[in-house]
């Protein structure tokens, strides 16, 4: 014959009084690079300063709706107001930095693509870019109208630089369109093998 002496099943322990120490884990955060730095940064100044609207998730939208659906016209009470501005400095000095950025941009992306092994995955740099042209694309648009009004031919000189960094910029986008292509087909033949 056997005894069983049981204890509760369930017992409450007060661990208030134990001193643990926990080591603080430090937050990952991973470190941007210069592409996309330089593209966050392009979309943020440009969004801040008027020259193009809406964020990049509203950006991705529009243009996969474009793709998809096909450019529709847009109501004149949903069109985007033009730029103005009180001189022909201001519009000038707008222009520069407009163009710094997408200089910027530009040259950081070609130099990272340069320095990037064939086999590299660079979708997030190849989204961040296509954002990045979207929104120079659009404040080219709203450039060319102010600088079409504009009787300073400096002006336009400085709006055709602009307009042809963002010609540069969209080349050096399709060349990462072209890398993650490339990758990709790669990565597929080597599954195959």
């Amino acid at each position: 014959m056997f005894v069983l002496v049981g204890l509760p099943a369930c017992t409450t322990v007060d661990l208030s009084q134990v001193a643990v120490q926990s080591e603080a884990i430090p937050a990952v955060q991973e470190e941007k690079n210069v592409v996309e730095r330089a593209s966050l940064t392009l979309t943020s100044v440009f969004r801040d300063k008027g020259w193009c609207s809406g964020g990049p998730q509203e950006k991705t939208q529009t243009a996969t709706s474009v793709l998809l659906n096909g450019v529709k016209a847009t109501p004149a009470s949903k069109q985007k107001s033009d730029l103005t501005f009180k001189s022909e400095e201001q519009l000038a000095a707008a222009l520069a930095v407009a163009n710094e950025h997408v200089v910027k941009t530009t040259k950081a992306a070609e130099v990272f693509l340069s320095m990037t092994d064939e086999m590299a995955d660079v979708d997030s740099e190849l989204s961040l870019l296509e954002t990045a042209l979207l929104s120079a694309r659009e404040a080219k648009t709203r450039f060319d109208k102010a600088a079409a009004s504009s009787q300073s031919s400096v002006v336009r000189q400085d709006f055709q630089t602009f307009q042809a960094s963002v010609i540069s910029l969209k080349a050096i986008t399709d060349q990462y369109g072209d890398h993650a292509r490339t990758t990709i087909a790669n990565k597929s033949m080597e599954s195959r093998s």
